[in-house]
């Protein structure tokens, strides 16, 4: 079953390296892993939205980020902003979760101005309707 996120009331910030990562790729790397490991149970049984959140993790991150380590690189630029990172599907974009729009454009605004040579894409957006919508 598909897990639906309520990120309804929340912003993201989502950042992607220069270079994609082949889905198939991932998946052939995950699959040699010894390790796989169930999310779901920790994000379904959490006291709280916070610690429900905190929770979200991706099981291919690890496959992901030995195909392209920008992954790994655009994971850790958005944590040192947010507590809450998740890279999407099998790569090769990050996201940070944030509470305001104004916390997710300065953010945003603020990797932008770093200009880290490996990011192609950074932009605030708002979850709508379990889709995202660019706002900067």
């Amino acid at each position: 079953d598909l897990l639906r996120l309520p990120f309804h009331d929340y912003y993201l910030v989502v950042a992607k390296g220069k270079h994609g990562t082949r889905t198939k790729d991932v998946f052939d790397e995950y699959d040699k892993s010894p390790e796989k490991t169930n999310y779901t149970e920790s994000y379904v049984n959490a006291k709280n939205n916070l610690e429900r959140y905190s929770s979200i993790k991706n099981a291919l991150y690890n496959a992901s980020k030995k195909c392209n380590g920008e992954i790994e690189e655009t994971y850790n630029i958005l944590k040192k902003y947010s507590d809450i990172v998740c890279m999407s599907g099998s790569g090769a974009s990050c996201f940070a979760v944030f509470d305001s729009i104004e916390k997710a454009n300065d953010v945003a605004n603020s990797i932008r101005c770093e200009n880290y040579a490996n990011l192609s894409y950074v932009k605030a957006c708002r979850v709508q309707n379990f889709a995202i919508k660019e706002i900067t």
